[in-house]
């Protein structure tokens, strides 16, 4: 096989870079007769577990390098597979969006819909995240495959493909977040966070005052590609915000321990 021409073939048209399904498609069909002989052909082997020197055969080191290649190519095969079957999903899950606005007003009927789809969580929603889930962006996915490691080819695909498995991930994800409801009382200057010498983010913190009978002040910590919701964001306004519940380590407090509101989305609405 002619691994190179293999790969100049499945290079995308458009000047952008982001592959089409179209064309996934029609590599996929192509070669699909050559992925089930080499993943037989791969099968009936024993695996070579060869370490070689300098000076080893070259014909073990051409079987080497040639069944490398060959695993390169089956997991290149596999992953565009599993994009293909993310393609399928979005009628699946345009259905499902159609369900929950005729439901979301029904507190029964809305619980036991997304009682259902956690339940889920484990299939089709599982394997879409590990492929495209990036909480350094906005959107908290990114769509460009980089796992396996092995991948001869950068593939960047279009969010907009999936724009129905996005929108009910987030239906999903924002069902499991804590809500607050308050006014912006201070917008805290950007920071960025040292975790240890190789490792960096960035955080910026707002107060929100809470009309509770107690007047509190609480403190919501947007990190990452998050921080970005602050954009448009002024003092003043009145905000709804999103948020997970997090707990760990807290050296100023006499437990050690102590709770956070890290920002998950955040919007404004009419005092």
């Amino acid at each position: 096989m002619n691994f190179k021409k293999i790969y100049e073939e499945l290079k995308p048209q458009y000047l952008n870079g982001i592959y089409k399904r179209a064309e996934i498609e029609l590599w996929l069909y192509k070669y699909q007769e050559d992925y089930h002989h080499n993943y037989q052909d791969i099968q009936d082997r024993p695996t070579m577990r060869i370490t070689y020197r300098a000076n080893t055969d070259s014909h073990i080191k051409r079987r080497i390098d040639l069944k490398n290649e060959i695993i390169k190519f089956l997991d290149t095969y596999e992953v565009l597979l599993e994009v293909l079957e993310y393609y399928s999903n979005e009628l699946y899950y345009k259905e499902q969006i159609e369900i929950y606005r005729t439901i979301k007003e029904d507190k029964n009927k809305l619980d036991s819909w997304l009682q259902v789809h956690k339940l889920d969580e484990g299939k089709r929603q599982s394997k879409f995240k590990k492929l495209f889930q990036n909480t350094s962006t906005l959107s908290g996915y990114e769509f460009v495959i980089r796992y396996p490691l092995s991948l001869p080819v950068t593939i960047k695909l279009d969010e907009v493909d999936f724009k129905e498995t996005l929108q009910f991930l987030n239906i999903l994800e924002r069902s499991k977040k804590v809500e607050v409801i308050g006014i912006v009382e201070a917008i805290n200057n950007l920071e960025v966070i040292k975790v240890n010498e190789y490792q960096v983010y960035e955080r910026q913190t707002i107060i929100i005052g809470v009309d509770d009978g107690n007047q509190s002040k609480l403190l919501v910590r947007f990190v990452k590609g998050k921080i970005a919701l602050l954009d448009k964001i002024k003092v003043g306004q009145k905000v709804k915000i999103y948020a997970d519940l997090i707990g760990g380590r807290n050296e100023l407090d006499k437990q050690g321990y102590s709770l956070s509101l890290v920002g998950w989305d955040i919007k404004t609405l009419t005092i």
